[in-house]
């Protein structure tokens, strides 16, 4: 695959390349990054290996499982009760950060935080404080680029902890393994992910929540309770809320980065922990009523679970083994099925000659066999229809 024209089609825009190369990028019309310059080869050879749109970033041997390789899988939540309310799920994420920095593990944590100007728009900040952590912890639905100047704000003298989507999360762990970039970012959390939605999905949202986008003040997607209400608070305080499952389902989840459509990892495959809604069951669908929170998170290296041992031994988390992955199919319906009918998604992009990620193709064949052909014939049916709509 020509590594110009897949960055130029599919680019999720983590920024890496920016950081690394000065490669420059300017926004669309939707708010997402595109690329607006020549690659260099080296830069090119970079990408290659690293990048999540090339596919070739996932591992040959993680066919064996559809839910990744992984050294445990666990359910647990923060037993700081405020953290464990304001945070999107149960606060694992932000507690690990926390941990980190009480023990002097690291010295800060790299994650994304709201830009002032524009509440649906981000900034990625060093925290090297709780307070910071805990300001800007719960879910951000929204265009991030996490790595864009990452070799700015961070100090090659000191150690951290990223905090990124499953997509950025691949591009650092093999510019750390590959080319030995980074290597101070020593912890790498994610979360589950489900897709990266446009600003004119957010203005939307806005919009169905009735309060004007000028007027915004602050805009909480998840998060005070669980799954909490997505809530936008105008400059005169007033609150406009709306049930998560309409924000998401009814207006974010349909407008997400072209990429995400073709993308198969929303489980952070490539970090040392990452955390997903361990959602309760209704009738074998995933129950969306409030109550307090639950992760479900994988270790996918020892070294993340052994920190997540240590941080439960000291009381910061409960963490207790949880392997009915059955269940899982269910609470987490939308991360099997997406993994389970790539090979279906990929086919129907092939037919209409379109850029599609390289991935391993034993790796989504062993895959397609764990879900029913009506299901897999219904998903290949529905690309090509969308895409014939273009709405693909």
């Amino acid at each position: 695959m020509n590594v110009t024209n897949a960055v130029g089609k599919m680019c999720i825009g983590c920024g890496l390349c920016h950081s690394e190369y000065g490669v420059e990028f300017k926004h669309n019309d939707k708010g997402y990054l595109v690329l607006n310059d020549t690659l260099s080869l080296e830069c090119q050879r970079f990408i290659e290996q690293v990048c999540p749109i090339m596919g070739g970033a996932y591992t040959d041997n993680s066919h064996k499982d559809i839910w990744g390789e992984r050294i445990g899988i666990y359910e647990g939540f923060s037993n700081n009760r405020d953290i464990r309310k304001k945070a999107s799920s149960a606060g694992i994420v932000t507690t690990i950060g926390l941990y980190l920095l009480d023990k002097g593990l690291i010295d800060g944590v790299i994650h994304i935080g709201v830009d002032e100007k524009t509440v649906y728009k981000t900034k990625t900040i060093v925290s090297y404080d709780k307070k910071n952590i805990i300001e800007n912890c719960g879910s951000r639905y929204c265009i991030s680029s996490p790595w864009y100047d990452l070799k700015e704000i961070i100090d090659p003298e000191k150690k951290y902890m990223a905090v990124g989507k499953p997509c950025d999360i691949t591009a650092l762990k093999h510019a750390k393994e590959k080319f030995h970039l980074y290597e101070n970012i020593i912890y790498l959390v994610s979360f589950f992910c489900a897709g990266l939605p446009s600003d004119s999905a957010n203005r939307n949202l806005l919009r169905e929540l009735g309060c004007k986008e000028a007027d915004c003040t602050d805009l909480r997607y998840r998060g005070n309770g669980w799954p909490g209400y997505t809530t936008a608070t105008d400059k005169e305080g007033k609150k406009y809320k709306l049930e998560y499952s309409k924000a998401w389902g009814g207006i974010l989840g349909r407008d997400v980065h072209k990429f995400c459509r073709l993308c198969i990892d929303g489980i952070g495959l490539n970090s040392d922990i990452v955390c997903g809604d361990l959602w309760y069951l209704d009738n074998d669908s995933p129950d969306f009523s409030e109550r307090e929170g639950r992760n479900i998170i994988i270790s996918r290296t020892y070294t993340g679970d052994a920190l997540l041992k240590q941080i439960t031994e000291d009381g910061y988390i409960t963490c207790r083994e949880w392997n009915n992955l059955e269940d899982l199919k269910k609470i987490q319906k939308h991360q099997y099925t997406r993994r389970a009918t790539m090979k279906a998604k990929m086919l129907a992009n092939k037919i209409f000659f379109r850029t599609v990620p390289n991935y391993n193709k034993k790796m989504i064949s062993e895959y397609s066999k764990m879900i029913p052909f009506s299901e897999r014939r219904k998903v290949f049916l529905g690309t090509i229809k969308r895409i014939i709509r273009k709405k693909y």
